[in-house]
Formats: C-alpha cells, sequence, structure tokens
C-alpha cells in the first residue's frame, strides 16, 4: 500500500512539473528580435601607400589615396543574407583625424535595409534625398569579381581540413576596378574620388587574439560587431599602383565574427 502511494504521489508530481513546463515553455522561447545577422571570418589592413608617379601609365599612375583601411568578410550561409563576400574601404582625413568610411563592395544585391541603415550619415557610401539617389559608393558586383575566403591549417586523418571554426588564412581578390565618386559637403574633407583598382590580399594568424565589440547608432540603427580579433601578417598586391612587387605589413583576422544590424522601433 505504501509502494503504490509514493508512486503516485511521484506520478502526480511528475503530471504538475510537465504542465508546469508546458505553461511556460511560450514565454520563455519568447520572439525573434528584428535584428539582421551576419556571421563569418575577416580581416582588415591599414595601408601606408607611397605617392602616386608622375607621368603617363606605364610610368606613373593614376591619383589615389596614400592611406588606406581596408576590411573583408567572408559571410557563410548562417547569414540572413546567405553567404556572400564583403570588402569595405575606408579613407584617412586628416581634417577630422580619422578614416572615413567610403565604399562597400559585395557580390550579392545591395539589401535595401543596408541603403536605409547608412543612408545620408557622416560615411561616405549612400545619399537618397525625396527618392533620387544623390551618390552610391555602395557596389554589388559578379561572384568572381569580389572573392574571398578562408583556409586553414588545421590537419585530420591526415587530411588538411577547412572550416569557419579553424580558419587561420584568409585570401581576398578584386578584379574589377571602381570608382569611388565622393565630394564631402564638409569644405575642410572636400573631393575624396578616387578609382579603386583590381588587388590581391592574404592575411596569416600568427598570434592568439582577444574578444572585442564594436558598436554604433548610424540613423538610430544599432550596428555591432563581435569578434576574436587576431594579429595577422599581411601581403596586399595592388599592380596598377604599386610596380613589381607587393605591401608587406601586419593586421588582424576577425574570427568567429557576428555582424549585427537592428532597425530603430517602430
Amino acid at each position: 500500500m505504501r509502494k503504490k502511494l509514493v508512486l503516485g504521489t511521484i506520478l502526480t508530481l511528475s503530471l504538475l512539473i510537465v504542465s508546469v513546463v508546458v505553461a511556460v515553455a511560450p514565454v520563455i522561447a519568447g520572439p525573434k528580435d528584428n535584428s539582421i545577422d551576419l556571421y563569418g571570418t575577416g580581416a582588415r589592413v591599414g595601408l601606408a601607400l607611397p605617392p602616386p608617379g608622375v607621368g603617363p601609365p606605364p610610368a606613373g599612375v593614376a591619383a589615389h589615396p596614400t592611406d588606406l583601411n581596408i576590411a573583408v568578410w567572408d559571410y557563410d550561409r548562417r547569414s540572413e543574407t546567405g553567404a556572400h563576400d564583403f570588402m569595405q574601404i575606408q579613407v584617412w582625413v586628416p581634417a577630422i583625424n580619422a578614416y572615413l568610411p567610403i565604399a562597400l563592395v559585395m557580390d550579392i544585391p545591395v539589401p535595401e535595409w543596408l541603403k536605409k541603415e547608412w543612408n545620408h550619415t557622416s560615411m561616405g557610401y549612400y545619399y537618397e534625398a525625396n527618392g533620387v539617389v544623390r551618390h552610391s559608393n555602395m557596389f554589388s558586383v559578379a561572384d568572381k569579381e569580389l572573392e574571398v575566403w578562408t583556409e586553414s591549417s588545421y590537419y585530420g586523418g591526415g587530411r588538411k581540413l577547412c572550416d569557419y571554426k579553424s580558419a587561420d588564412t584568409i585570401y581576398a581578390n578584386l578584379t574589377k576596378p571602381l570608382f569611388i565618386n565622393y565630394t564631402s559637403p564638409n569644405p575642410s574633407i572636400g573631393n575624396l574620388s578616387f578609382t579603386l583598382p583590381p588587388m590581391t590580399m592574404r592575411f596569416i594568424k600568427i598570434a592568439e587574439g582577444w574578444y572585442t565589440e564594436v558598436v554604433s547608432t548610424p540613423n538610430n540603427w544599432v550596428f555591432a560587431i563581435k569578434e576574436i580579433q587576431t594579429p595577422a601578417w599581411v601581403e596586399v598586391t595592388i599592380p596598377s599602383w604599386i610596380k613589381l612587387a607587393g605591401i608587406e605589413t601586419t593586421g588582424h583576422l576577425s574570427l568567429h565574427g557576428s555582424v549585427s544590424n537592428t532597425p530603430p522601433a517602430s
């Protein structure tokens, strides 16, 4: 009799626990927020370039900035826009003592939400007013015109393996010249227009990294990058700007990266 009573008590408690869990489960799950999240592996490098040569090609080269900051991303299929390659160009502006983001390049159609996020900000990406695009430095190129990919030195079963978790080398290859057209309304910044030529880049991890997070609020959006920044040796080749040899410098990899874009509350 006692045994049956104990079993009955246990069964009753079990049913109560199940009922409580079922009752609160919808509250715990909750709806997904409205952020647009991208995931992948990236890299960044600052380039101090020699001044343009004088005279026509092949001796001289076209006018161009001498201090650039370039970031690339290999976004994977977990991203809400799907897998795609991405490049950001920043130009050093002495008048504001800062790098000014001026162009974005991707191998998918430029998302409308991205235009809204950066429209008419201090960045030189995009400006649309009253339905008229005043300037756009958001470039959509073909799949083979911008390629960013990761490799690793991780081996398993005698074979070289690679996935986004073990990547320690990033390659980037831009094959199409792009005219970046931007004149700032700030006279001290002025005309920053130039043609970005084809280039190749290689980033190789050289040390362990650290967690970083950067947050900004363009147009009341919340733009957040979370990543493991890892020091890297970088080789950059820009044949039309630098003849015969490339540039060797340092930069960093952005491992286990996530980029969140959250629109303002409606």
